[in-house]
């Protein structure tokens, strides 16, 4: 990996922040928890462009904030604590899973685990992040498995952006998912990480919207010579054609057409290490596939996903 150095940071602090990014292992392991939840095809190309890949200083920045700001935890010195940063280890179908819960601590007879995060106010606007739920419930599936029972599971935020009147220490309880539904979620994904990386596939699928922090795509009914779009943009192709039909029956002398508006995917625009790398996103933006979202009247028809997306709707039963 190759580091740039954009905003002219002061040497000595660059590379505390490289050198910060650089210590970051996750063991004895195929993949970490963080890893085998998020986007399989980033991994892989990670791995496989490692030499090639480079990155700006001025971007590690927010994780090496994270990182300093964890290293509190070592100050904690309480007899609740049972461990902290602990790193712990599960295999699921042959491969080996690691992961790093940041404390577990006694509260009263419970068992409680809990990871810490300094996001900004956008990303807890709508509480914990599936992600972040995933995550911690991972985490107890590790946890659970090398002998320590957890009964609450639970997120602190120091919000790194919130204002003086607002409050910068947030404690939320996280959701937990059931424990052989974990597991089943885990054996899906570790056959899709085998199955992408046995070389199968011509491309690897692209990654979910999610991965890809899309915005929705929407579709805009427009009349030939005006600028404004004709009434709301529309959820579906489906819906603005019959839109269209109808204004087109109406006036049948003007002409009517759809309109795209993609959903931009910021994580590939400013904040995927390997996107010049990818297929996908090196497509031209109107001929790139959405394998995973493709709707017809609100009905998935073809989900590369859909058994990830029904274990998630399955754990959360």
């Amino acid at each position: 990996m190759k580091y740039t150095n954009r905003d002219n940071i002061p040497p000595l602090y660059a590379q505390a922040i490289i050198k910060k990014s650089e210590k970051y292992s996750r063991g004895d392991a195929d993949i970490s928890t963080t890893g085998i939840i998020d986007s399989i095809l980033q991994h892989i190309l990670k791995e496989k462009h490692h030499d090639e890949i480079v990155v700006d200083v001025s971007d590690l920045v927010y994780s090496f904030w994270g990182t300093c700001a964890h290293q509190v935890l070592d100050d904690v010195d309480d007899p609740s604590v049972i461990f902290k940063e602990k790193r712990m280890y599960v295999e699921v179908s042959g491969m080996t899973i690691s992961g790093q819960p940041d404390i577990y601590y006694k509260r009263s007879t419970r068992k409680v685990l809990n990871d810490f995060k300094t996001p900004s106010k956008k990303a807890l606007e709508k509480g914990v992040k599936i992600e972040y739920e995933k995550q911690l419930n991972v985490y107890k599936y590790i946890t659970v498995e090398n002998g320590y029972p957890v009964d609450d599971l639970e997120l602190t935020a120091f919000i790194r952006d919130s204002r003086s009147y607002e409050k910068k220490i947030l404690t939320f309880p996280v959701k937990q998912y059931k424990h052989h539904k974990i597991l089943e979620y885990l054996k899906k994904r570790v056959a899709l990480l085998k199955l992408y990386k046995s070389g199968i596939l011509a491309n690897i699928p692209e990654c979910t919207p999610v991965e890809r922090w899309q915005d929705t795509t929407v579709y805009s009914v427009m009349k030939e010579g005006n600028k404004k779009q004709t009434g709301k943009d529309c959820a579906t192709r489906q819906q603005a054609e019959r839109i269209v039909k109808y204004h087109k029956d109406k006036h049948p002398k003007n002409n009517y057409f759809v309109k795209t508006k993609f959903g931009t995917n910021k994580r590939c625009e400013s904040w995927c290490d390997v996107s010049k790398f990818c297929w996908w996103w090196n497509l031209p933006e109107g001929e790139r596939p959405d394998t995973h979202n493709q709707v017809i009247e609100g009905v998935v028809i073809n989900d590369m996903s859909k058994t990830t997306s029904q274990i998630l709707k399955e754990l959360k039963g």
